[in-house]
């Protein structure tokens, strides 16, 4: 636990130096300002287009800051100097993910409640919106292990944002979810469209089941990128 807090404040501090947090509450009052517009519009006869567009709102950020942390903390030597302290890859990786997937939900979060005139069931709204930042962001800490520079990284930034909003896209496009149902954020989107309008008991234990087995496959996954990147920094 200790490691995990001195992580998760590690991270808190740097995204607040580098003005990350003060951009989120402009961007938060933007969203508020935004909402409060839609709000005017009849979102609820569109549950289904709502959440595939929350899907492919939420894996962009955390994808490109996570991915850029670690390349930052690459270039300052960061990972040397992780290689020879007794933190663990576990507590780097979900320190990172919790503070970027929490910051990212509150942001969305605001706007869906401000924006959206329908019944809203706000706990699982926050536990899928939450399922999307985190597999994003444990993502982009597997995809940019192999990288040095952020502009080799960029290319597959992109690469990870489209596959991760595939979901959705299919939704915007008329494809039948069930094409989608081995993607990694097509669970969490099932919890999503379940916050706006009813879905059957099998589509919301999918949605539970299949964010909680794929954030844990991320989060083995980005941990061995970790291992293998301070392995690398020695």
């Amino acid at each position: 636990m200790n490691q995990f807090l001195a992580f998760a404040r590690a991270d808190l501090t740097v995204l607040h130096r580098t003005g990350y947090l003060a951009a989120t509450a402009v961007i938060v009052a933007l969203l508020i300002f935004l909402g409060l517009q839609i709000a005017k519009l009849d979102l609820a006869s569109f549950a289904n287009v709502v959440a595939a567009i929350v899907v492919i709102a939420v894996v962009t950020a955390p994808t490109i800051v996570a991915g850029l942390l670690v390349l930052l903390e690459r270039g300052q030597g960061s990972f040397a100097a992780l290689a020879v302290t007794p933190a663990t890859a576990t507590a780097y990786v979900v320190a990172r993910t919790a503070v970027i997937a929490v910051v990212t939900a509150v942001e969305m979060l605001v706007f869906v409640v401000v924006a959206y005139d329908g019944p809203l069931g706000f706990a699982i709204l926050t536990f899928g919106v939450f399922g999307v930042a985190a597999i994003a962001c444990l993502a982009a800490i597997l995809v940019v292990a192999p990288f040095d520079d952020v502009f080799a990284f960029i290319l597959p930034m992109v690469a990870v944002v489209l596959f991760l909003s595939a979901p959705g896209l299919g939704v915007l496009t008329g494809l039948n979810s069930m094409w989608f149902a081995w993607h990694p954020t097509a669970p969490s989107l099932a919890l999503i469209e379940a916050a706006f309008a009813p879905v059957s008991i099998g589509r919301l234990v999918f949605g539970v089941l299949g964010t909680a087995v794929w954030t844990a496959a991320g989060l083995v996954l980005a941990r061995r990128a970790v291992a293998v990147m301070r392995l690398r920094g020695i």
